[in-house]
């Protein structure tokens, strides 16, 4: 199967999070644990501005997962 993690990146965020931009762990452990079985990439939406469609064209996934906050 080929899935496509996205970190969506927030527009109006607030307090600290522009300037603490961490790793999106939680899209790597779900990865890290289907590794080997399925085909994955991973989109950080936060560096990658309106890559989501030429990310969909080029990895053309089955299923894609959307992080939240505290995913």
């Amino acid at each position: 199967m080929r899935i496509l993690w996205v970190q969506p990146d927030p527009e109006y965020a607030t307090g600290l999070h522009r300037w603490n931009m961490l790793e999106p762990l939680g899209l790597e452990m779900v990865g890290a644990a289907l590794k080997g079985r399925h085909h994955m990439a991973l989109l950080d939406m936060r560096l990658a501005r309106g890559g989501l469609a030429a990310a969909l064209a080029d990895e053309r996934p089955q299923v894609v997962g959307i992080s939240s906050t505290f995913t």
